[in-house]
C-alpha cells in the first residue's frame, strides 16, 4: 500500500515540472506569508541546496509570469476604452484640436499622469507586485479573512487582486480560513 501511495506521490508532486503550482500562488496571495513562507518551507523541504534554489526561482518567476499575463490582459481593457483625454479628432488631425486644451495645466498633468502610471517609466517604478511583496506581512490575529482584505486592498493592487479572485475563488472556504 505505502508503495502505491509513493508512487502516487511522485505522479503528481514527486517532480518540480509536475508541481501544482495555484497551491504556491495562494500562499503568496496571502499577506500573511506572502513569498517569504514559501522560501522558508523550501529550505526546510530541501536540504539539496540545488533543488531548493530551482524551486524559489520557478515559483517566483512563474508567478511574476502569471502576473505579468493578467497586466497585460487587464492594462489592454484599460486602453481599449476611450480616454478623455485624447488627442485624436475624427479626422485625426492635430489641428482639430483646441488650443485651449494645450494651455491647460491639467492636459499637460494628465498627460504626464498616463505615461507614467501606464508603464512608460516602469523601470523606474516598483511594480504592484513587487510592493506588495516588499510591504510587512499581516498580523494573524485570529479572524484574519483573506477575501476581505483583497476587497479591501484592491485599489492599491488591483492587477493582484484579480489573480486573488480568480486563485483564492477555487479554494474551499475552510481552507482560506486555516492556518497554514
Amino acid at each position: 500500500m505505502s508503495k502505491k501511495m509513493k508512487e502516487k506521490f511522485d505522479k503528481y508532486w514527486g517532480s518540480i515540472e509536475k508541481m501544482n503550482m495555484i497551491l504556491y500562488y495562494a500562499v503568496i496571495l496571502d499577506p500573511r506569508f506572502k513569498l517569504l513562507f514559501l522560501e522558508v518551507s523550501f529550505d526546510e523541504l530541501y536540504k539539496d541546496i540545488g533543488k531548493c534554489m530551482m524551486m524559489k526561482d520557478k515559483v517566483r518567476n512563474d508567478f511574476q509570469g502569471l502576473f505579468e499575463e493578467y497586466k497585460l490582459r487587464y492594462d489592454s481593457l484599460r486602453h481599449a476604452t476611450p480616454s478623455s483625454s485624447s488627442i485624436s479628432s475624427t479626422s485625426g488631425s492635430v489641428k482639430d484640436v483646441s488650443t485651449s486644451q494645450f494651455s491647460s495645466s491639467t492636459f499637460l498633468i494628465d498627460q504626464f499622469n498616463s505615461r507614467y502610471k501606464s508603464g512608460g517609466r516602469s523601470e523606474y517604478v516598483k511594480s504592484e507586485l513587487e510592493k506588495y511583496l516588499s510591504e510587512d506581512l499581516e498580523e494573524d490575529n485570529g479572524e484574519f479573512n483573506i477575501l476581505k482584505w483583497w476587497k479591501e486592498n484592491s485599489h492599491r493592487f488591483p492587477i493582484l487582486s484579480k489573480i486573488a479572485r480568480d486563485i483564492l475563488g477555487v479554494l474551499s472556504p475552510r481552507l482560506l480560513e486555516r492556518r497554514i
